[in-house]
């Protein structure tokens, strides 16, 4: 028997031979704990199944249902969802193969974090897995009129990732993950509202006031339960339950100082502190299929996240307080992810996703479509090489950065000084240390593009695959 079949054995099911499923590599999956990682031993491509992949028909229900979902779940948040709770650039790239390889790609097997990005690529995971990994990163500062609004995005550690695969039966597999979906801590401070005029001009900054002290964090953890379901040998569907923890916590703090704004003359406040939280339910689609011996396909839906909760701001005055309560409703975007993957040579492979981010149906924010594209190399049986890029636009449309400034005065939103669209550049390795565990690292930076505001990640992770007794 094949020594990786020993490690691995395949599945059967009642009513079938046992067959060999590939991943690209020419590895089938319940040989591998993943293609990716330089932990492949090299086999040839087994041909094809001839097997239809899916019905005409049930392509078209699949299809037409995931469509109208979309578009239900983006009107119904249209009406009253604030979007500009989140900045673009504070999303997580999860999983650390995937971040040294230009982020996450939809048709790319990597263990369990690949669930997070397609729940059908836990098809392609051969046994038990534990997953658990960290992150570190630093932030940009933004400085605009003249130095008169400064906003420094926190440097920042998070666990990651955490969850566990866990293999089934009948063609299902199973999943849960928890990870660190969105995170930013930003503070500094803004000119508020000037007596007069254009704060441009000196003698109105003199009449005005300063927020001295701005304080805003914003954090989503998400707990997924996944499944996979494998409708042929060459394909899955995948569908996945999300819950949403979004933590809010921004302060306001005025320097003391004449005359006062027209909202402190209004209230005679000189503080306010505003806090919430709140668990919102959004639901992951995908496909994936093996088209042939060397390319991949995948395509994944996320709904939004509806994160409505009740903003609990203390306005604090010369000598007491007041509580306020308020209903807000924030949400994350629906999204879209397609990509592919193909063998170029014997050990060497590339991903290229594009990813369809729909902001519009919440104010001052336009669609945008992000690009992940990576190779991934592998140097022996034990290390593999990594690299990419992926980009980062911003889908906030304001006119100037006087009105991104006037509009973050605001305790109910967040957000930066002005637009960044960044282009983050990826390095990344996998080291398979033992036969039950691999290694995992990546690093993403931005600084090429953006200077000495660009921002840089590291992720760090480990895999503990299942070996069976004996072996």
């Amino acid at each position: 028997m094949n020594p990786i079949e020993t490690l691995f054995p395949t599945q059967a099911y009642p009513s079938q031979p046992i067959e060999k499923k590939e991943v690209p590599g020419g590895l089938t999956a319940r040989e591998s704990s993943s293609y990716s990682g330089g932990v492949s031993t090299f086999l040839p491509s087994a041909p094809a199944i001839d097997r239809p992949l899916l019905s005409r028909r049930s392509l078209l229900v699949v299809g037409c249902a995931l469509f109208i979902l979309s578009f239900l779940t983006a009107n119904d948040a249209k009406a009253k969802a604030n979007g500009g709770r989140f900045v673009n650039l504070q999303f997580q790239q999860i999983g650390a193969g995937y971040a040294g390889m230009g982020g996450g790609h939809v048709a790319l097997p990597m263990g369990a974090s690949g669930g997070y990005w397609n729940p059908a690529l836990l098809s392609r995971i051969p046994a038990f897995e534990f997953h658990m990994e960290g992150s570190y990163g630093t932030g940009p500062k933004v400085t605009t009129t003249d130095g008169q609004n400064e906003l420094d995005f926190q440097e920042k550690s998070d666990f990651g990732l955490v969850g566990f695969f866990l293999p089934g039966s009948r063609g299902f597999d199973y999943a849960v993950l928890e990870a660190t979906r969105y995170d930013h801590d930003i503070q500094g401070f803004l000119f508020d509202t000037p007596a007069f005029g254009d704060i441009s001009n000196d003698a109105n900054r003199q009449g005005g006031r300063k927020i001295a002290d701005y304080d805003d964090r914003v954090s989503i953890h998400s707990v997924g339960f996944l499944t996979s379901y494998e409708t042929t040998e060459n394909s899955a569907l995948g569908l996945g339950l999300w819950l949403d923890r979004k933590k809010v916590f921004k302060s306001i703090d005025y320097l003391n100082g004449t005359p006062p704004t027209d909202i402190q003359v209004d209230s005679s406040f000189i503080d306010l502190e505003g806090a919430t939280s709140d668990v919102g339910v959004r639901i992951s689609f995908g496909f994936y299929w093996r088209a042939s011996a060397k390319l991949r396909l995948g395509a994944a839906l996320n709904t939004s996240t509806n994160l409505e909760s009740t903003l609990e701001t203390d306005v604090f005055f010369s000598n007491t307080f007041t509580r306020e309560l308020a209903e807000i409703q924030d949400e994350t975007p629906l999204t879209i992810q397609i990509g592919f993957v193909y063998e170029q040579a014997f050990r060497f492979r590339y991903a290229v996703d594009l990813l369809y981010e729909r902001w519009s149906v919440y104010d001052h924010l336009d669609n945008v479509v992000q690009i992940h594209a990576g190779a991934e190399y592998d140097w022996s049986e034990k290390l593999a090489l990594r690299g990419g890029l992926f980009t980062v636009f911003d889908p906030i449309n304001f006119e100037d950065d006087a009105e991104y400034a006037e509009y973050l005065r605001s305790v109910e939103v967040s957000g930066a000084l002005d637009k960044r669209d960044e282009l983050f550049l990826t390095l990344g390795a996998g080291y398979r240390h033992r036969e039950y565990l691999q290694l995992e690292a990546s690093v993403y930076d931005s600084h090429i593009f953006a200077s000495d505001s660009g921002q840089t990640g590291i992720r760090l992770g480990f895999r503990l695959i299942a070996v069976p007794p004996g072996n």
